[in-house]
């Protein structure tokens, strides 16, 4: 085409993009390469004076300079893309397990404890499901990741925050069950 270069390093900008941001600033290059386009003077092929590449240069230099975006991005609205999620992670599989362990601990009926489960996991994922997805489980993770819906880092920060979040969990059901032992 008729920029050569910066068609090549739009390419591999595409390749390498791995963020959620990436459709707009696809749509940015491509309302760009619109505007290059009319602005070319068909006759000779000279672009306009007036007109520069600074938007398209600018994209290409953090194209180059950050290569590895997923990385990168963590810093780049890491509350809403990274801390926000991971915490829900941890605090959905705490409350799950601490549910869970304290319904298995009361010597309830299996029907009793599978419902305590069921209804734990349903109102935690209705309630989380639009800030993490609603995991809680690093199989689910696993799968999420696999197809291509999270990011590897994502993923694995996830994964970190749902085991950290059962060894709390667990621990709460041992402190409540230890205090409800020598309080009698």
């Amino acid at each position: 085409g008729p920029y050569g270069a910066f068609e090549e390093e739009a390419e591999r900008y595409f390749k390498l993009e791995t963020t959620k941001s990436g459709d707009s600033e696809r749509s940015l290059i491509s309302e760009m390469d619109k505007t290059a386009n009319e602005n070319i003077d068909n006759s000779n092929g000279n672009r306009n004076s007036n007109i520069t590449m600074s938007e398209s240069e600018a994209l290409i230099n953090r194209s180059v300079s950050e290569p590895n975006r997923f990385l990168s991005s963590i810093t780049e609205g890491s509350f809403e893309n990274y801390i926000r999620p991971c915490f829900t992670e941890f605090l959905g599989v705490a409350l799950f397990v601490f549910i869970g362990t304290t319904a298995i601990c009361s010597g309830r009926a299996v029907e009793g404890v599978a419902l305590a489960h069921g209804l734990t996991i349903a109102l935690l994922i209705t309630a989380t499901g639009s800030i993490s997805g609603g995991h809680f489980n690093p199989a689910v993770t696993l799968g999420v990741l696999i197809g291509g819906a999270v990011s590897p880092v994502t993923a694995v920060l996830y994964v970190v925050s749902q085991m950290i979040g059962a060894i709390f969990g667990s621990l709460f059901t041992l402190v409540r069950d230890n205090s409800v032992l020598y309080s009698h």
